[in-house]
């Protein structure tokens, strides 16, 4: 593929995972994610390093171990294997998959503690405080709900009083404001969570060992403690690729591109910067903060019940369907919904309709006409219309969703030529001929773009036409098989469909009733500062919804807009009120904007466009709503692609153009 070369270097890493169970979807989606920045950055020309790996000092691991009855060791090194088999599962191209018990991360750990010990940083105090093994992280009063951790509801808090080395992250306070006001934590609304936490409470000295622990690694300057698992685990970014003389490091560093969850944003944007200063290390290029793979809309969580099987997903519909759905489906950037149906959904309608039919009607052609035959791979008319470079900036700043929807359209387009031509209609040899090589020119270089997504297909597609792997290769002589299938559809059963892992049954659109009302009223709970109580004129009746509007909208700005409710939700009682239904709005980066419709459509329900509804559900509940997957893009709302409108009006966004529905 001629695609033009960008300079530059990028070193693209994920966090490192805990071993102590299972790889779950939040595994796969980091790696995908950064798999996907690579095999792209690569694509284009420049130089790459992707690093991944495992967190093997944790406590957790070795209570994990424990329950098994096996040595702490052994527990690790079979569990990090899981997660090498994993990436190989998803086809993830990283360059090193650092183990944090390797030796080389030890000695560059040890090295680091003592430079900023030597430097003053560090020193030796008693730490007494709320500690959260699942975090390995310590709280304060303000991080719990119901005297929990949020992130971990099954664990129990403990109490925790220890001599501890405590390193004085107060003392980069200014230069961490400045190096996250600056930008290099995306997107804006996480960084802006960082930058108020560290406004609002300060930055405590920190914890960064523990004592009487057996595994770990050990401190260098006192024997009787190991270093602080957050302290290590961010190292291995620099370990991984040899700090500090190695030739990698010295490449590569500080073009880092950190690729986290939102759930350790702290620790990668306050506490790694200080760590990086306080050893005279230059600070990394970027972090940007993902959201959750969410299941009917809440955290996948083990512990709570909301969870599904990630392996038997990707046994199930395959890796290249994985990848595509994750990418395509959530905004990177924020939390996004996997659902069954949606899955499916993307698979028979795009993977196997629109790429899969392209290659599909290529190989009939060739098959019908040709057989073996030698194409050049040269053409007078251009059908490849993709505009890399714009593809190349949407890559760059992390827009994925619509880098791969710019993807898309060229599939499309490709389709459509196909049509228009009706080759299947033409008798000429010659003229059939330079349709098919015109065809061949554009799937070589579609299949060479599309490969960052779908690794494994693209090989496949690479393999089955015989391209050649030089980009300036002019001829190809094509073998077709009796029969290519790239995407099996997949078959949907009534009475799997209707089932979701949580045991909540998954609602089609015509389940679900919005209806435009007019906000006639609005004020505070006064329970609940974020709280908005609204009172709707549905035209026929009027009732009263709750909505956490109040950071993002005055009651000013609320009053007489024409929006969308959800009717038949449940009542529910929230800080003392009633709410009788739901308001909808899109959320990008923070930014919140209601979802409206016109005057003259009030009380009148919103519905697909092109279809016809059936009646909805009498009531449905908050989570039965979340299975269906809704989406604004392009100041329009979507469901699995269909805009929604009233009376073949399209809804429109306030405020934004894009984001999740909610």
């Amino acid at each position: 593929m001629n695609v033009p070369l960008f300079a530059g270097t990028r070193y693209l890493t994920t966090a490192i995972d805990y071993v102590n169970g299972v790889p779950h979807f939040g595994h796969a989606y980091e790696k995908i994610v950064t798999d996907f920045l690579a095999r792209w950055h690569r694509l284009v020309g420049r130089k790459v390093f992707f690093l991944t790996g495992t967190d093997e000092n944790a406590q957790k691991n070795v209570e994990a171990a424990q329950k098994q009855g096996i040595p702490v060791a052994q527990f690790v090194t079979q569990n990090a294997e899981t997660f090498k088999k994993l990436c190989k599962d998803l086809s993830i191209s990283y360059d090193d998959f650092i183990r944090t018990t390797e030796d080389r991360h030890k000695t560059v750990s040890q090295v680091l503690f003592q430079k900023a010990f030597d430097k003053g940083d560090i020193y030796l105090g008693k730490y007494e405080g709320l500690y959260c093994t699942g975090c390995e992280g310590f709280k304060t009063e303000k991080d719990l709900v119901n005297n929990k951790c949020p992130h971990h509801e099954d664990r129990e808090i403990e109490q925790i009083s220890e001599e501890s080395y405590f390193f004085k992250l107060g003392k980069y306070k200014d230069h961490i404001l400045a190096y996250v006001e600056s930008g290099a934590v995306q997107p804006e609304s996480k960084r802006n969570e960082i930058l108020q936490r560290i406004k609002q409470d300060g930055l405590r000295d920190l914890s960064v060992t523990r004592i009487n622990r057996e595994w770990g690694i050990s401190c260098p300057v006192n024997d009787k403690h190991k270093i602080y698992v957050w302290f290590d685990a961010l190292i291995n970014y620099v370990s991984g690729i040899g700090y500090p003389t190695d030739e990698k490091f010295k490449t590569f560093w500080p073009e880092s591109i950190h690729i986290i969850g939102k759930d350790i944003n702290w620790f990668h944007t306050v506490i790694w910067p200080a760590i990086l200063l306080s050893c005279d290390i230059p600070l990394p290029k970027k972090v940007f903060v993902h959201g959750f793979v969410l299941l009917g809309g809440k955290k996948m969580s083990k512990s709570q019940g909301v969870t599904i099987n990630m392996l038997d997903e990707l046994a199930t519909y395959g890796s290249d369907q994985l990848r595509y759905y994750l990418l395509r489906e959530i905004p990177f950037g924020d939390d996004g919904e996997y659902t069954t149906e949606s899955m499916i959904t993307r698979i028979n309608n795009e993977l196997a309709n629109d790429w899969g039919n392209l290659i599909m009607r290529l190989v009939v052609l060739l098959q019908r006409n040709f057989g073996s035959q030698t194409f050049a791979l040269t053409t007078s008319e251009e059908i490849f219309l993709l505009d890399l470079k714009k593809v190349d900036v949407l890559v760059d700043t992390f827009k994925i969703n619509d880098a791969i929807d710019h993807m898309w359209s060229q599939v499309k387009a490709l389709n459509k030529y196909v049509s228009d031509k009706e080759p299947w209609k033409i008798k000429d040899k010659d003229e059939l001929a330079r349709i098919v090589s015109t065809l061949l020119v554009a799937v070589r270089t579609m299949n060479a773009v599309l490969g960052p997504v779908l690794p494994a297909t693209s090989k496949k597609i690479a393999e089955l036409f015989d391209f050649p792997s030089d980009p300036n290769a002019k001829l190809v002589t094509v073998n077709i098989p009796e029969k290519v299938i790239l995407f099996e559809k997949v078959e949907v059963k009534q009475e799997d469909a209707s089932q979701v892992p949580t045991g909540k049954k998954k609602l089609s659109f015509s389940d679900i009733a919005l209806h435009v009302g007019k906000i006639i009223a609005v004020k505070k709970n006064p329970e609940a500062d974020k709280l908005f109580i609204e009172q709707i004129d549905l035209g026929e009746k009027k009732i009263q919804i709750q909505s956490g509007l109040a950071e993002q909208y005055t009651a000013e700005e609320l009053l007489n807009k024409y929006v969308v409710v959800v009717t038949n939700l449940k009542p529910v009682t929230l800080k003392g009120e009633v709410s009788e239904g739901m308001l909808l709005a899109a959320e990008k980066d923070g930014v919140v904007g209601i979802i409206q419709s016109k005057e003259e459509l009030l009380g009148k329900r919103v519905t697909l466009e092109g279809e016809e509804l059936s009646d909805p559900k009498e009531q449905i509940s908050i989570d039965d709503f979340f299975t269906v997957k809704l989406k604004a893009k392009d100041g329009a709302v979507f469901c699995q692609d269909k805009k929604l409108v009233v009376d073949d009006v399209p809804l429109s966004i306030d405020k934004i153009e894009e984001g999740r529905v909610r």
